[in-house]
C-alpha cells in the first residue's frame, strides 16, 4: 500500500508541475503547436510539439530563424526564413525544394520557434480528442480518489 501511495503522489505531483509549466509558458508568450506535416524534417519531425514564442517581435527575426505564420486559410505554418526583403520574409520548409511562394508580413507573422519535442504531438493530439479528454479526466479523478483513500491515517492532530 505504501508503494502505491508513493506512485500516486508522484503522478499527481508531475501533473501539477506540468500544469504549472504550461501556465508559465502561456504567461511568457510561449504557445505549443503539434506539427502535422514533414515539411521541416529533419529539423522538426512530424508529430513533434513546436514551441512558438509569440513575444519575439517581427523586426527581431533573422535569416535562418524558424518562424510560425498564418496562411490565408488560418492554418499555422512553421518554416525557415530564407530571405528578408522590404516586403517581408520569404520562407521554406527544410524538406521542400522551393519557397512557400508568398511573403510573411507583420500581419500574418505569429512568432519564432524556440524549441520542439519529437513525437509528443501524437500524445497531445490523442488527449485533445473527446475520448482522450474523458480518459484523462477519469484518470485524474481516480488518482485524486486513490490519493485520498491511501492517505496517511496514522497522523495525529495537534
Amino acid at each position: 500500500m505504501k508503494v502505491l501511495k508513493i506512485i500516486v503522489d508522484v503522478i499527481l505531483t508531475l501533473i501539477i508541475i506540468v500544469g504549472a509549466g504550461c501556465i508559465a509558458m502561456y504567461i511568457y508568450g510561449i504557445r505549443p503547436y503539434v506539427v502535422i506535416s514533414g515539411s521541416m524534417e529533419p529539423t522538426i519531425k512530424t508529430g513533434s510539439v513546436s514551441f512558438i514564442n509569440t513575444k519575439v517581435d517581427f523586426n527581431e527575426i533573422k535569416e535562418n530563424d524558424i518562424i510560425a505564420f498564418s496562411m490565408g486559410d488560418g492554418t499555422l505554418v512553421t518554416h525557415r526564413v530564407i530571405d528578408i526583403t522590404s516586403d517581408g520574409f520569404e520562407t521554406r520548409g527544410d524538406a521542400n525544394n522551393v519557397s512557400d511562394g508568398f511573403k510573411t508580413t507583420r500581419e500574418n507573422y505569429f512568432g519564432k520557434n524556440v524549441y520542439s519535442i519529437p513525437k509528443v504531438g501524437y500524445t497531445v493530439k490523442a488527449i485533445q480528442s473527446t475520448k482522450g479528454k474523458v480518459i484523462c479526466g477519469v484518470c485524474i479523478f481516480l488518482l485524486l480518489v486513490a490519493g485520498l483513500l491511501l492517505g496517511d491515517n496514522n497522523k495525529k492532530a495537534i
